[in-house]
């Protein structure tokens, strides 16, 4: 295994500052949201209906233009559109609720340049060797910062205000705007994509074809399950109240978390993937279940804890393929067109699930909680046999 390079190590940094930013808005801004008023679920429905339908057109618009240059200056117009966010939400202070659709503008530009070329930077820049290696410490630094910065801006948030916070995580994302400065790209393709080309290659037989289609059903049923995330955030407040607490409750689970992805780096052997991913996807959906059958502190709780930790194993296996495949599969050429598929499938799924979450809050109110968890279990159940099929393919490539 290589070490590291310095490129991919930035990359590593921005996304660390990137899940600052991510928990500022993505976590507290819909806690302060149902705060404001709990009707909010519809607004927070819409608000990602419309951030995920900008990401997935944007993001595939945007990966059909790369240029070795553009790569790198897309990155950063991303980082920088989400510094004028985070000022935005702090001049609008108590008034946010009524401008959540200019908001969700905002974001899901600033995250499909962000992630566009985050992505394939990051298949670029890490070996297939060092992948694992790279996507785990990556969702290990994002749990790291889930230990601290919950509690702090939960307390933060309810001894000061939402608004002084925001222009404190301002500092965070100039931080991010300039490590950005420091990332070159030392791909060496400077041709813009040809998606027909790709599909045509993919598709030539059934032995190239079948890991793609499995991966790109696991991307779609991986956005599908995506309003758990949500969600949890809502039952949180709900049982709990304060941003404080859901600061507090974020911090265990990322402590649990920590542990799981640091085991799931030493340990994890493809060979030995069918029992590993069984087991998740089973412990996952017992906990969802769970918290569906009763709300209550202490079932919150363990769902908190078995399913996050289960769900970001999941995901960092999920991601390690989205990334690997092409390369295992000797296709570097077509990198950026795997990658803008996988996410197309991604956000799909994402606004298919939070359109039912709009459906059913308008229909329920927030009890409508019990009814998408339900839903969610078919979703959890489907991204994880096709991340086993995805793996199954994988190993009869390349096994380790």
């Amino acid at each position: 295994m290589k070490k590291i390079n310095k490129n991919a190590l930035l990359l590593l940094i921005s996304s660390g500052i990137n899940n600052v930013i991510g928990l500022f808005i993505n976590t507290f801004l819909v806690a302060y949201l149902l705060q404001l008023n709990s009707d909010n679920i519809v607004n927070i429905s819409l608000f990602y209906i419309i951030v995920y339908a900008i990401i997935g057109i944007l993001y595939f618009l945007l990966s059909m233009q790369f240029t070795k240059r553009s790569k790198v200056i897309f990155f950063r117009i991303g980082v920088i559109l989400k510094c004028f966010l985070i000022l935005l939400i702090a001049l609008l202070k108590s008034d946010v609720a009524e401008y959540i659709v200019l908001i969700a503008l905002f974001l899901g530009i600033s995250e499909a340049f962000f992630w566009s070329s985050f992505n394939i930077l990051q298949n670029e820049l890490v070996s297939s060797q060092n992948m694992k290696k790279q996507i785990s410490l990556k969702a290990i630094t994002k749990k790291i910062i889930n230990v601290a910065i919950p509690i702090t801006l939960g307390a933060a948030i309810e001894l000061y205000s939402f608004s002084r916070i925001a222009i404190i995580v301002c500092v965070f994302s100039l931080a991010q705007i300039l490590v950005s400065f420091y990332i070159k790209n030392e791909d060496e393709n400077t041709e813009t994509t040809n998606l027909k080309s790709f599909v045509k290659t993919i598709k030539k037989d059934k032995m190239t074809f079948r890991p793609y289609k499995y991966l790109y059903l696991a991307s779609f049923f991986y956005g599908l399950k995506n309003n758990l995330n949500a969600l949890i955030i809502i039952m949180t407040i709900f049982v709990f109240s304060t941003t404080f607490k859901l600061g507090v409750l974020t911090s265990i689970v990322a402590v649990f978390t920590i542990i799981a992805l640091l085991l799931f780096l030493k340990f994890y052997n493809s060979k030995k993937h069918k029992p590993f991913t069984i087991t998740l996807v089973i412990l996952g959906t017992i906990s969802i279940l769970i918290v569906a059958f009763k709300l209550s502190p202490v079932t919150l709780i363990i769902f908190n804890i078995v399913y996050v930790v289960t769900s970001i194993l999941l995901e960092t296996l999920f991601t390690v393929q989205r990334n690997n495949l092409v390369k295992l599969m000797s296709m570097n050429s077509y990198i950026t067109q795997n990658q803008s598929i996988v996410e197309l499938f991604i956000d799909i799924g994402r606004v298919c699930a939070y359109g039912l979450m709009l459906i059913f809050s308008i229909m329920f109110g927030i009890a409508s909680y019990s009814i998408l968890l339900y839903i969610s279990v078919f979703a959890v159940l489907l991204n994880g046999y096709y991340i086993y099929k995805t793996e199954k393919e994988i190993a009869c490539i390349k096994p380790e």
